[in-house]
């Protein structure tokens, strides 16, 4: 997979560039990257920032966990740049560091049992089994439950074209424990609930997650950004 997003869309996008393109990116982020690998215009480069559906909260209902642990999520597909690994780590040592938060943390993946073996044999080579659930595929509106009956988002991805599982969470206020780069930043501009630690520095996520564990800091939600279908179309006919 990652073989294809590096060589072969690449050429495919190229391939369609001329002086009469309009290129459409969801972040800053997408759209200073895209400027320089392509060598492209900026002011043919739009940031339209994707539709957020409205959450209403009233008719969520919190997902059945069990109330003596600390639940969190961390919605993502089985690949390395995922950085589950990363989730793994600072659980390993929280186990030395913080044992009375070890013991009740559960982190939920939206990974089937058997989806991701090479996960698995690390959790089960750490000890940590019990800290960790593989819930499987989850449909939106039981992510959403799970969003409402959680301690908080765990997000260490480092690549991303934007993030949604961000803007859900910010949603309902939780706490949210994020990688230190760009997308993240802009995605959660404004938001006072977003804790950012570099990836690798699994010290670090250790520390936060432990932080949300005996504080349970709530925040003010984010309210979704206006549409964006207006100016797309206007682009369309141009």
């Amino acid at each position: 997979m990652m073989w294809l997003y590096k060589h072969i869309y690449p050429f495919f996008v190229s391939s369609t560039l001329n002086d009469k393109t309009d290129v459409v990116v969801q972040i800053p982020f997408i759209k200073r990257g895209f400027c320089k690998k392509y060598k492209f215009a900026e002011d043919r480069v739009h940031v339209l920032f994707p539709d957020v559906e409205k959450i209403e909260m009233d008719k969520i209902i919190a997902a059945n966990l069990s109330a003596d642990c600390l639940h969190f999520i961390y919605p993502a597909t089985p690949f390395p740049y995922k950085e589950h690994k990363t989730l793994v780590e600072a659980v390993r040592i929280l186990r030395q560091s913080n044992p009375s938060v070890f013991a009740k943390i559960r982190i939920h993946f939206t990974i089937p049992i058997g989806g991701y073996p090479l996960l698995e044999q690390l959790i089960v080579a750490y000890g940590v089994s019990e800290q960790f659930v593989f819930d499987g595929i989850m449909s939106h509106e039981n992510l959403l439950s799970f969003y409402k009956a959680s301690r908080g988002l765990l997000f260490p991805s480092t690549i991303e074209t934007f993030g949604l599982p961000l803007l859900e969470a910010a949603a309902f206020g939780l706490p949210i424990i994020a990688s230190d780069l760009d997308y993240v930043h802009e995605v959660l501009n404004g938001y006072e609930g977003v804790m950012f630690a570099k990836t690798k520095n699994c010290q670090k996520w250790a520390d936060l997650i432990a932080r949300v564990c005996e504080e349970a800091p709530t925040f003010e939600p984010l309210t979704p950004k206006g549409s964006s279908w207006g100016k797309f179309f206007e682009l369309i006919n141009r």
